[in-house]
């Protein structure tokens, strides 16, 4: 067979996929780095471009590890300036600045901001301010700082919170957006807030000059109803909106979404308002065909209406209100056949109803139990073959059951997430259905508990790759010893190969752990690292084994 060459980008591509998988695991992570480093000369030189490992550099102490770093390292960096690093980083260069991706300024005194310096990868910043008294100067010097085009112009994520403390200043306005249009790179502008009422945003519309902006969330600011409609008309590369409290003068909240309406490419919007019209909010979704998902929070004033939903673009749509008008849930509304991939609500159509109007919906989130129709409705939905996802909250009340009898009826179910307290034999039950699709299964509160039960039902099961028992519920009888547990512990390790997420609440009391326990867990961590990405398995006062957990790098 004839040798095949492969270019140089599509390894690049490949390996630069691969990290993907090895999330949580910097220990592993570093062996792989160095082993494809050898594989030949030019691979040693793709390195540097394989970037998959991210640092948090927070204290003077990490900032002084990393200054000097080698150029083969595949880690990423992000840097926090704060009191105690600002010093170091207004020093001068050094390695860390070849690798820095993300900058984090956080509540540092206006008088010793930065001047960003030329860092190639950097493509995020972060800008925390509590402004005080010397306002005026203190918001120029953030102006200062994100104008400066030569040393931020690879940003493409930028998140800015400015708040005011004490500060008496009447009402003014802000020409920061007007800087920002200086940003040429800027694809995100995340969590723009001004968490004062008094600063009016002005020049919002300079950000509809920015060529690749597609997501910006702005909250609690305060802006005139032009100079938001100019950028949500004039903007052509925005997809994603989302304004919680944001104050258009003289106009109502949700007349925002009528101003929504110009932009015809948005796909994702997410709404936050003190109240909002259902009528206004229908005819919003069902003009906006782009749309694909779209969250609302609020009172809702529901009077008066009965019309239809028509849209069939939106995947996901969520609705949480505070109101104490009785009105049916979105799902309900539709006249047509939705794209609807998710359902959230807390009163349930019937089975037929869902495979007529929303047969593309294969999540089902159901937070409580109103009355008996809604139960069998519930177990009748999910044994649709389509549901592959069912999570139901803590107020459910119906028969356990019957709800894991037609789960073990649907043999396409993934992931199971139950937030009400449930007795130990029925977790054990469902482990034991031993589904081929039933992949993850998370329980909030177990009622009643034995390890060594658990870890053999876990046995029959072949399939899992996540297991989480957040909270243990025992009335009569204590728990088991933490030597016990935490050797039933190496033994779900040892003996479920798929295994590659572990949560278990732990017994309270931790007692000093021998040397042989503990070098027994090391082995066993050390053993199966390939494959383990997180485990939660023990409280803040078992510095032993977390010790273990972050030397290894494993989420804990």
């Amino acid at each position: 067979m004839d040798n095949i060459v492969i270019p140089k980008y599509l390894v690049i591509k490949i390996l630069n996929y691969i990290p993907k998988f090895m999330y949580g695991n910097r220990a592993y992570y570093h062996k792989f780095i160095q082993g494809i480093s050898l594989v030949c000369k030019d691979w040693y030189g793709l390195i540097s471009n394989l970037r998959g490992y991210l640092i948090y550099v927070e204290t003077a102490k990490d900032y002084k590890q990393y200054q000097t770093i080698n150029n083969d390292i595949g880690y990423r960096f992000d840097v926090t300036l704060n009191n105690d690093t600002i010093d170091l980083y207004n020093r001068g260069p050094s390695d860390l600045d070849q690798h820095t991706e993300s900058i984090y300024i956080h509540e540092i005194d206006y008088k010793r901001y930065p001047i960003i310096r030329n860092s190639p990868k950097l493509y995020q910043m972060v800008i925390n301010h509590l402004v005080n008294e010397n306002e005026p100067k203190e918001i120029e010097a953030i102006q200062k700082l994100i104008s400066t085009k030569n040393t931020v112009r690879n940003i493409e994520l930028l998140y800015i919170t400015v708040n005011p403390q004490g500060s008496q200043v009447r009402h003014r306005k802000l020409n920061i957006a007007k800087d920002l249009s200086n940003l040429e790179n800027l694809e995100k502008l995340m969590d723009f807030q001004l968490l004062a009422s008094y600063l009016e945003v002005s020049g919002l519309e300079y950000l509809a000059r920015l060529p690749i902006l597609t997501v910006i969330n702005l909250r609690t600011i305060t802006t005139t109803v032009e100079s938001f409609q100019q950028l949500m008309e004039y903007s052509y590369s925005l997809k994603e909106v989302t304004l919680e409290r944001v104050t258009l003068l003289g106009y109502q909240e949700d007349d925002v979404m009528a101003i929504l309406n110009l932009s015809k490419l948005l796909k994702k919007v997410s709404l936050t308002f003190s109240s909002y019209r259902l009528e206004r909010f229908i005819n919003y979704i069902n003009n906006c065909r782009s749309l694909e998902t779209v969250r609302i929070d609020g009172a809702v004033d529901s009077q008066g209406f009965n019309g239809g939903i028509t849209n069939s673009t939106i995947h996901s749509v969520y609705m949480n209100t505070d109101s104490k008008l009785t009105y049916r849930p979105l799902i309900f509304h539709w006249s047509t056949q939705s794209a609807l991939r998710e359902i959230a609500s807390s009163e349930l159509p019937t089975s037929q109803y869902i495979k007529d109007y929303h047969p593309h919906c294969n999540t089902l989130k159901y937070s409580e139990l109103n009355h008996q129709e809604n139960f069998k409705n519930l177990c009748d939905i999910i044994e649709l073959p389509q549901i592959h996802s069912v999570q139901i909250g803590y107020k459910f009340s119906g028969s356990v059951q019957t709800l894991l009898s037609s789960m073990a009826l649907n043999y396409n179910l993934y992931d199971i997430n139950l937030d009400f307290p449930i007795d130990f034999a029925s977790i054990c039950n469902l482990i034991t259905f031993n589904q081929a699709s039933l992949k993850n299964l998370s329980f909030s509160y177990c009622r009643g508990w034995d390890i060594k039960t658990f870890v053999y039902s876990l046995q029959q099961n072949h399939h899992l790759n996540k297991i989480w028992i957040a909270n243990v519920q025992i009335t009569n009888q204590g728990r088991e010893s933490m030597k016990d547990y935490l050797q039933e512990v190496c033994n779900i390790i040892n003996n479920n190969p798929t295994i590659n997420h572990l949560k278990l609440a732990s017994p309270s009391y931790s007692p000093k752990l021998t040397q042989p326990l503990l070098s027994q867990f090391e082995t066993t961590i050390k053993n199966n690292i390939e494959r383990l990405y997180s485990l939660r398995i023990v409280s803040q006062n078992t510095p032993q084994i977390k010790s273990i957990l972050n030397n290894y790098q494993i989420q804990n």
